[in-house]
C-alpha cells in the first residue's frame, strides 16, 4: 500500500510539474513574436481602421506582449486572404486576418472556395454596430428603392460573392429593380472616389457608421440618398428608410432575405487557421475580451468617429456556424435568387 502512495504521488508529481510546464510554455509563445494581422480590403475603409486600432492595443493584452502589425491583401471579396490563412499561413498563431461579414454566406454561394469558415477559429468581433446601407447621388434623382425599379442606377462592386453585388442582385431577380454593376472596384474609398468622378451613381453597399466616418459631409449637406437598409432593425437615424426584410411578400422571400441579411451580425470579424493549437486560440480569445473594455481602445474608436459592438470569439464561432449550416433548399433558393445578371466589367 505505501509503495502505491508514494507511485501514486510520484505519477502526480510528474503530472503537476508537466502542466505546469506547458502552460508556461503557451503564455510564452508570444514572447519576442511578431502577429500579422491580414486585412482583407485595401487601406482606409472600415475593416482596415479597425485591424489597425486592434494592432495598437491588443499587444499588451497578449501574454508576452508580441507586435502586431497589419498586412492589407485586397482580392476576390476577402476570398484571397481566406484561403491565404487556411492553406498558406502558418498555423501557430502568428496570422490572424479580419474578411468579409459575408464570407460565410459566399461560401455556401459558390462551391469552389479553398476553405470552411466554420473551421476557422474566430477570435472576436468588433462589429460596428451598423446597418449596411445603399445609397444614391443627390444628382441621380432616386431618392426611394422604388425609384430604382424605374431608372436604372450604376453601382459599383467589389467582385463577385460579396454584399457589394448580393444585394443588388436580389433586388434585381425579386423585386424588378435596374440596378447595373460596376466591377473592379477595391473597397468603399475607391467606389467614393468613382462617384465623385461620375463614374458611378450610387453606392451598392458600406456600413452607416462608415459612412459617418469617411464622409460625414455627404449626409450633412445630402448629397446622396440612403434607400434602403439591411440589418434586422432600422437605424435610430434611418427611421423612414426601409430594411431589406421590409420587402419580402410572402415566407419564402423573408427566409431568403434573412439568409442575405446574415452577414450584418457577423460585423467586423477577426479570425485563426484552423490549425492553430487550442491554447493559443484561448490567449487570442482572452486578449480580445480585454481588449473590448480597455478604455484607451474605446477612447481612440470614439475619437476616430467609428463605432463598435464587439462579440465574443465563442458567441461569433457559433453565429458562423448556424450560417454555413442553413438548410440546403433555402440556400438553393438564395443562390437562385443572387445570380448575377446585369454585371459589367470595367
Amino acid at each position: 500500500m505505501r509503495r502505491a502512495l508514494v507511485f501514486c504521488a510520484c505519477v502526480a508529481g510528474i503530472m503537476e510539474g508537466f502542466t505546469s510546464v506547458h502552460a508556461q510554455g503557451t503564455s510564452n509563445f508570444f514572447t519576442d513574436k511578431t502577429i500579422r494581422v491580414i486585412v482583407s480590403y485595401p487601406p482606409g475603409g472600415g475593416y482596415d481602421l479597425l485591424a489597425r486600432n486592434l494592432a495598437r492595443s491588443m499587444p499588451k493584452h497578449i501574454p508576452g506582449q508580441p507586435t502586431m502589425v497589419v498586412q492589407n491583401m485586397p482580392g476576390a471579396g476577402s476570398r484571397l486572404a481566406a484561403g491565404y490563412v487556411y492553406n498558406v499561413a502558418p498555423q501557430d498563431g502568428t496570422v490572424m486576418a479580419t474578411v468579409s461579414q459575408y464570407l460565410p454566406l459566399a461560401q455556401l454561394m459558390d462551391n469552389e472556395t479553398n476553405f470552411d469558415s466554420g473551421k476557422f477559429q474566430w477570435i472576436g468581433n468588433l462589429g460596428q454596430g451598423g446597418n449596411n446601407v445603399m445609397a444614391a447621388w443627390h444628382e441621380t434623382g432616386v431618392k426611394t428603392i422604388d425609384d430604382v425599379k424605374w431608372r436604372e442606377l450604376l453601382v459599383g462592386s467589389t467582385g463577385p460573392q460579396t454584399n457589394t453585388e448580393y444585394y443588388p442582385a436580389v433586388l434585381n431577380n425579386l423585386f424588378e429593380t435596374k440596378f447595373r454593376l460596376i466591377r473592379g472596384y477595391s473597397g468603399f474609398p475607391q467606389t467614393l472616389l468613382a462617384i465623385e468622378r461620375g463614374e458611378l451613381e450610387g453606392s451598392s453597399s458600406a456600413d452607416w457608421p462608415g459612412w459617418k466616418a469617411i464622409r460625414p459631409y455627404w449626409l450633412q449637406e445630402r448629397k446622396v440618398n440612403i434607400i434602403l437598409q439591411i440589418g434586422s432593425t432600422r437605424e435610430k437615424e434611418l427611421p423612414d428608410v426601409p430594411l431589406l426584410n421590409d420587402l419580402a411578400r410572402n415566407d419564402e422571400e423573408r427566409q431568403i432575405l434573412d439568409l442575405i441579411t446574415s452577414g450584418v451580425d457577423i460585423g467586423r470579424p477577426f479570425m485563426a487557421g484552423p490549425k492553430v493549437p487550442q491554447d493559443r486560440i484561448r490567449l487570442l480569445r482572452d486578449a480580445f475580451d480585454k481588449l473590448i473594455i480597455d478604455e484607451d481602445f474605446l477612447t481612440t474608436i470614439k475619437k476616430q468617429n467609428l463605432e463598435i459592438s464587439p462579440m465574443s470569439g465563442i458567441e461569433l464561432q457559433k453565429l458562423v456556424e448556424r450560417t454555413t449550416n442553413a438548410p440546403k433548399s433555402i440556400v438553393d433558393k438564395t443562390r437562385a435568387a443572387l445570380t448575377i445578371t446585369t454585371a459589367t466589367k470595367k
